[in-house]
């Protein structure tokens, strides 16, 4: 029994986390309500962990990967790094290993907490410390919540624990948008604009990965990593800035969402959760503060959201797929 419980500690760990440390500056006492998508919780049947020293090896060493990628070229290379992790997520979608086929998920998911990247997380200790945490929460969670959106993601901000409690993270958004940009071609926006272009932004990118994903079998990753990925290009070609140096960003972010399984969310469902996910990222993104997977975490409980308001309308058991 409480090999069971295992999965639900450590997700609900992370989106307690996640609610503490970012929703909370955002919405003060009303992230209260940000607790209600976890009661989404009791839908899913969970797998008992089972201990593989070689497999849990093979988690490390794969998440490793994609946080060492993803960290060194936003460092050394000076991109974006969202354009970082969708290309690390794209190239390593195409591997397959036969004695571990979690492995392209696993760099993957250390692909968003490299997103904070070397430059903020300086210490070798604890970055080692971030690749550590996020493979042993990759490893006993790789069986359970699958089939919904965010996941990897929500894994990618639960490694940053370290760093959130050494007060080692630091914030990138700042010097994103104030420093390296210059063209501006939307002008300011005023809030009421503002949602309603994230919103576009966010149905565009869930509509197209979800599409990808469950309609044409591109698989959840290759469906989020490559239309990132081509969306991103652009921001490292031209020196964009305000709504539109944003536009990867929402896209990247509202791509988890459709990264979510057909049996788990129907259309109208993750339609709903990506419109979530806009007005969540909206008021809450300035706090994001340099936190490796925050859009993975954002997306996921906007997720979790959906399936509350799908089960409300709807007796269908959630079907939860048995792999990543």
């Amino acid at each position: 029994m409480f090999h069971k419980i295992i999965p639900v500690i450590l997700f609900g760990g992370i989106h307690l986390m996640f609610l503490s440390g970012i929703v909370l500056n955002s919405f003060g006492l009303l992230y209260g309500f940000g607790f209600v998508p976890l009661l989404s919780y009791i839908f899913f049947k969970y797998t008992p962990v089972k201990f593989n020293v070689k497999e849990y090896f093979f988690t490390l060493i794969s998440f490793g990967i994609g946080y060492v990628l993803t960290a060194q070229a936003v460092d050394f290379f000076s991109v974006t790094p969202v354009y970082a992790s969708a290309l690390v997520g794209m190239i390593f979608s195409f591997f397959r290993l036969k004695d571990f086929h979690f492995f392209s998920a696993a760099v993957y998911s250390g692909s968003f907490a490299g997103m904070v990247s070397d430059f903020h997380v300086e210490e070798l200790y604890v970055v080692c410390l971030i690749i550590v945490t996020g493979g042993n929460l990759f490893y006993f969670l790789k069986e359970n919540f699958n089939g919904i959106g965010g996941k990897l993601g929500s894994i990618g901000f639960g490694a940053m624990l370290f760093p959130i409690l050494l007060g080692r993270e630091k914030s990138f958004l700042n010097e994103v948008f104030d420093e390296c940009f210059s063209i501006n071609p939307t002008g300011e926006l005023s809030s009421n604009k503002m949602l309603l272009f994230i919103i576009i932004t966010s149905l565009f990118g869930t509509i197209l990965t979800y599409w990808l994903n469950n309609k044409r079998g591109y698989g959840p990753i290759k469906a989020s990593a490559i239309p990132a990925f081509i969306v991103a290009v652009p921001l490292q070609i031209l020196p964009f800035s305000g709504f539109i140096a944003l536009v990867p960003i929402v896209f990247y972010g509202a791509s988890f969402v459709g990264m979510s399984n057909d049996r788990t969310l129907g259309w109208i469902a993750v339609i709903v959760s990506s419109v979530l996910f806009a007005i969540i990222f909206y008021f809450i993104y300035p706090y994001f503060n340099g936190y490796g997977g925050a859009l993975g975490a954002t997306a996921c409980l906007s997720c979790l959201m959906g399936i509350l308001i799908q089960k409300a309308f709807n007796c269908q058991t959630v079907g939860v797929q048995t792999k990543t």
